[in-house]
C-alpha cells in the first residue's frame, strides 16, 4: 500500500487536497502573524509607557470601592479592541486571499459579502468582551490570592477546560439527546472483544443524535470499566459494519494504558506550568518599574507576552503529545478492525467529507495535533497484521 496519501486520490480529488493544503498553510501563517503582532504590540505599549499612562488617567476618572475593578476592566477592553483594529488589514488580507466561493445574496462571485464590515465589527466586540471577562477573572484571583492564583488558575483550568472534555461527552451530551437502542447483536460483540483488550466493560451500543456543533460522533458513556458506546445515529446509517467498528476501536484505544487520562494530566500539568511561570515573570518585569503588586492594570501587555508565549510553547508540547497518541490509536485499531486498509479507508472517507491536506510543510507539524494522513499511512505500513478476521461477526 503506498504510504502517500495523494498517490490515492483520484484527480478531481488531488484539486480539493491542493485547495485544502492552501487553505491550511493560510490559516497556520495567519495564526503565526496574529500571535507575533500581539508580542510586538503589547512589548511596545509596555516600553513605551504607554500602558501607565492609561491606566493612570483611568485611576483619575474612578474612585471609591469600584476604582479598582472599572480601571483593569477598561485598560483591558481598550487594549484587546485596539489590538483587533490594528489587526483590521490583516483580516481585510485573508478576505482577498481567501474569497467566498459564491455570493448568496447575488453579489458578483468571490466578492465579500455586503455586510462583512459588520460582521467584522461584531466579532470584534464578542472578542472584546470575552477576553475581558476572562482578563478579568484572572486579575481577580491575582488580588485575592497573590500568592497562590496560579494554583487557583490551575484548579479553575482542570475543571472547567480539561474536566468538560471528558465529563461532557461521556456524561453531559449523553443525557440532550437520550440514545435508542442499536439492535446488532454481530457488532456488538466484536465491540465488546475490542472493549476487553482496553480493560473496559462495553456492556450496550446505542444510537444518538449529537447536538449541534459536537465533535464526537461516537462516544463511550458513563464513568469507570464499564460504558456503553453511542453511535451517531447518520454515521450509524452512511458507514458500514466495518467502518463503524473500526471508529469505534479509535474511540476505545484512548483507555488503552490510560492513555487519554495520561493526555489530560500533561495538559493540566502544563497549564500549571504555565500559569506558575508567568507568576515569576510578572513579578520580575513590575518590580524592574517600580510597581509594588503585578496584577497591577498597566502590568497588563507584560502579562499578555508572558501569557501567550508560555502557553504557545505548552501548546506546542500537547500537539507533539497528541500526534503520538493519534499514531497510538491508529496502531490500535488497526489491531482489532482490518488494519492499514481500514485506516486508508477511513481517511478517504473523511475527506470526502471535510477536504484536507495530504501532508504539511515542516513549520506547519509543530502547530497541528494530528499527524497528516500520508504520516498516519507511513507508521501503519509498519504495524503487524490484525490477527483478527477483517468480518466483524467472524469476531469472538
Amino acid at each position: 500500500m503506498p504510504h502517500s496519501f495523494l498517490d490515492r486520490l483520484a484527480p478531481a480529488e488531488r484539486a480539493l487536497e491542493a485547495d485544502a493544503a492552501r487553505l491550511s498553510r493560510l490559516d497556520h501563517a495567519e495564526f503565526l502573524l496574529r500571535l507575533g503582532s500581539l508580542f510586538l504590540l503589547s512589548w511596545i505599549a509596555w516600553k513605551s509607557g504607554l500602558s501607565r499612562a492609561l491606566a493612570d488617567g483611568l485611576r483619575g476618572w474612578f474612585s471609591g470601592t469600584r476604582a479598582w475593578p472599572m480601571t483593569h476592566i477598561c485598560l483591558v477592553a481598550f487594549c484587546v479592541f485596539a489590538y483587533e483594529i490594528a489587526l483590521f488589514p490583516l483580516a481585510a488580507l485573508r478576505e482577498i486571499l481567501d474569497p467566498p466561493p459564491a455570493a448568496p445574496d447575488g453579489g458578483p462571485d468571490g466578492a465579500p459579502p455586503p455586510n462583512w464590515a459588520s460582521d467584522w465589527v461584531k466579532t470584534i466586540l464578542l472578542d472584546t468582551a470575552f477576553s475581558t471577562a476572562i482578563a478579568t477573572a484572572l486579575y481577580a484571583l491575582m488580588w485575592f490570592f497573590p500568592a497562590r492564583w496560579w494554583l487557583a488558575a490551575t484548579a479553575i483550568y482542570a475543571v472547567f477546560v480539561v474536566g468538560l472534555s471528558v465529563w461532557g461527552p461521556s456524561l453531559l451530551l449523553p443525557r440532550v439527546t437520550p440514545p435508542r437502542p442499536l439492535d446488532d447483536p454481530a457488532l456488538l460483540a466484536a465491540i465488546q472483544a475490542i472493549g476487553r483488550d482496553a480493560g473496559l466493560d462495553i456492556a450496550d451500543c446505542a444510537l444518538w443524535t449529537p447536538p449541534e456543533g459536537a465533535r464526537d460522533r461516537i462516544v463511550l458513556a458513563g464513568t469507570g470499566r464499564r460504558r456503553t458506546l453511542l453511535v451517531d445515529a447518520e454515521l450509524a446509517r452512511r458507514a458500514d459494519t466495518a467502518e463503524l467498528l473500526f471508529l469505534a476501536a479509535l474511540r476505545i484505544a484512548g483507555h488503552k494504558h490510560g492513555l487519554d487520562l495520561l493526555l489530560r494530566a500533561a495538559e493540566t500539568l502544563l497549564a500549571a506550568a504555565v500559569f506558575l511561570g508567568m507568576d515569576r515573570w510578572m513579578a520580575v518585569f513590575s518590580g524592574q518599574r517600580g510597581i509594588p503588586d503585578f496584577f497591577q492594570p498597566e502590568v497588563f501587555p507584560v502579562w499578555i507576552c508572558i501569557l501567550f508565549g508560555f502557553a504557545s510553547a505548552g501548546g506546542l508540547a500537547m500537539n507533539w503529545l497528541n500526534r503520538r497518541a493519534t499514531l497510538r490509536r491508529d496502531a490500535f485499531a488497526m489491531a482489532h478492525a482490518g488494519g492499514p486498509e481500514a485506516l486508508l479507508r477511513h481517511l478517504k472517507t473523511a475527506f470526502a467529507l471535510d477536504p484536507f491536506p495530504a501532508s504539511l510543510r515542516w513549520w506547519q507539524i509543530p502547530l497541528s495535533n494530528v499527524p497528516p494522513p500520508s504520516s498516519r499511512l507511513a507508521a501503519a505500513a509498519t504495524a503487524p497484521r490484525p490477527p483478527r478476521p477483517e468480518n466483524p461477526g467472524d469476531t469472538p
